[in-house]
């Protein structure tokens, strides 16, 4: 019996070239989960749709992402898969009734996950709601050194309303979002963005971009909110969403 070979590939890493050498040599079926980053900077669709020319199978997580994979890279549409994605929730991570006036972000402590665009948009926010506060968790890496630098350079009456969690086990993670009024991903770089189904999973409303990937996964107004990326997070139809 033949293996089935299945592999992520957000980038052209080591990993991927050995898959991709091994199945010029060898015959194996290969399924590819691209999980598209087209606006990151080192993305590049021609060296990407080439490696996925080789695949017998792609799996795709949005209706955007099927769209981009059939017009973009070339992939037969018959070989395009859309699965969806999943998380576990605790059966006690149950919505608390009361939530203090807290704003989360999960995710990767890095400038390039668009935290900074977060905190400015806050600072629309806290002229009106003072109490309201931003907790920042996720791993931190070299580059949160200058997420840190952003903060150090707010005044002292703002700086008091960030907490910064830094990683966080799944068990805090479901705490804060239980004790959050929203989810924010400020991120324009993802190719779904899991942390909107842990908010959901908490029942927790998202703000996000209104980028065609989030378009996918989001309804505005119902299940989140997306802002224009032209205007900010002040272009979300609620710039005070903490109310939310």
């Amino acid at each position: 019996m033949r293996p089935d070979v299945v592999m992520t590939m957000p980038h052209l890493v080591v990993n991927v070239q050995a898959v991709l050498s091994a199945r010029s040599h060898l015959d194996f079926p290969l399924v590819m989960v691209p999980f598209l980053h087209e606006h990151d900077p080192n993305w590049d669709i021609s060296l990407m749709a080439a490696a996925l020319s080789v695949a017998d199978a792609v799996i795709a997580q949005t209706g955007h992402e099927v769209e981009r994979l059939a017009e973009a890279y070339g992939v037969e549409r018959r070989k395009i898969f859309m699965t969806s994605e999943g998380v576990d929730v605790a059966p006690e991570a149950m919505p608390q009734p009361k939530r203090r006036k807290r704003v989360i972000f999960l995710g990767r402590q890095v400038k390039s996950k668009g935290i900074g665009d977060l905190i400015e948009a806050m600072r629309l926010v806290w002229p009106k709601h003072p109490d309201a506060e931003l907790a920042i968790a996720g791993i931190r890496v070299p580059e949160s050194s200058e997420v840190d630098a952003h903060i150090s350079a707010l005044p002292p009456s703002d700086q008091a309303r960030i907490v910064q969690c830094g990683t966080v086990t799944d068990k805090e993670k479901s705490n804060l979002l239980q004790s959050a009024r929203c989810l924010v991903l400020p991120s324009r770089i993802e190719s779904l963005g899991m942390v909107i189904l842990d908010a959901w999973a908490h029942a927790r409303p998202v703000v996000t971009w209104d980028l065609p990937v989030f378009r996918s996964t989001v309804d505005d107004g119902v299940t989140g909110l997306l802002a224009d990326p032209r205007r900010g997070f002040s272009g979300a139809r609620r710039s005070d969403s903490v109310h939310a």
